[in-house]
């Protein structure tokens, strides 16, 4: 049994060397050092890989994007209920946006992000939806959250600090001090902490 699972962490460790855990963001701007991974070790990968495998042989699904975006949701809607905050979830899979934070004085919608491409020292977030083209923009959604699961940071970025940009770069290791890092843990853009 040993020697087979030898075999298995070999050929996932070949796979991703040959670039085919490569996250899209860097693959579409030619960077070839963002892998995704789980954490810094072999181990994470590994373990991503061998769940994967169980999942689809035993719920007969793969983890996709779809499954990555469904658990971002989850997070946030968690740690958004753990702030007190109220979410609402849009009926559908049609609004640009994936949830809708009631202030108390508005409505925002909110769009929920999720990434473990570490690319250069930085993460990599998509900022647009299944068009790679067309970025958010403020008739679309009022706030972007990335989810940066590896380092668990949360960053509420309104849609007026990015837009028109297609990508956004986070440093949540607090080696550089890109331009989003204001935004991390800024819960209080969605009125966490104000209600009384």
């Amino acid at each position: 049994m040993v020697g087979r699972l030898e075999v298995v962490v070999d050929r996932i460790f070949a796979e991703a060397e040959d670039g085919d855990r490569v996250c899209d963001i860097c693959a579409g701007i030619g960077c070839d050092d963002g892998l995704v991974r789980e954490d810094e070790s072999r181990y994470g990968l590994v373990l991503d890989r061998l769940f994967a495998v169980a999942d689809e042989r035993v719920y007969g699904r793969r983890r996709n994007r779809k499954w990555a975006g469904e658990m971002a949701e989850a997070a946030f809607l968690h740690k958004a209920m753990e702030l007190g905050l109220v979410v609402s979830k849009p009926w559908g899979e049609n609004s640009r946006y994936d949830f809708v934070v009631d202030t108390g004085e508005r409505l925002l919608r909110v769009q929920v992000k999720s990434t473990s491409c570490l690319c250069g020292g930085r993460y990599a977030v998509a900022a647009h939806g299944s068009d790679p083209k067309t970025g958010y923009s403020a008739e679309d959604i009022d706030f972007l959250v990335a989810h940066v699961p590896p380092e668990e940071a949360w960053y509420v970025i309104p849609v007026e600090a990015f837009a028109p940009h297609l990508h956004l770069w986070l440093y949540p290791r607090g080696e550089h001090a890109g331009q989003y890092e204001k935004y991390r843990e800024a819960w209080e853009l969605l009125g966490a902490g104000v209600r009384t």
